[in-house]
């Protein structure tokens, strides 16, 4: 996946990938960057959105995180409700 992300910049699925594979090493510094690339080449990705939210929280960024569930609160109301939880609570 790093190799195909350094080819090819325009696939968000390659990136969301690479941050689902980075969170599960949990290499979130690396996550981070990832999921935000797969948001900016798709940005009615819900789910990659979600997940750099996620990542932020996990990382302490709640700014970050309280941003990022602005976008999602617009595209996908479930996922924003679920992501909410977590930053006001510190869930995982």
């Amino acid at each position: 996946l790093e190799r195909a992300s350094a080819i090819g910049r325009t696939s968000f699925a390659t990136f969301f990938f690479l941050g689902e594979a980075y969170r599960d090493s949990h290499r979130l510094d690396r996550a981070i960057p990832a999921y935000r690339e797969a948001a900016r080449l798709e940005p009615e990705f819900a789910q990659a959105w979600f997940e750099l939210g996620v990542a932020y929280q996990r990382t302490g960024q709640r700014d970050e995180a309280s941003s990022v569930l602005g976008v999602l609160e617009k595209l996908d109301p479930t996922l924003a409700k679920e992501l909410k939880k977590r930053v006001e609570f510190g869930g995982k």
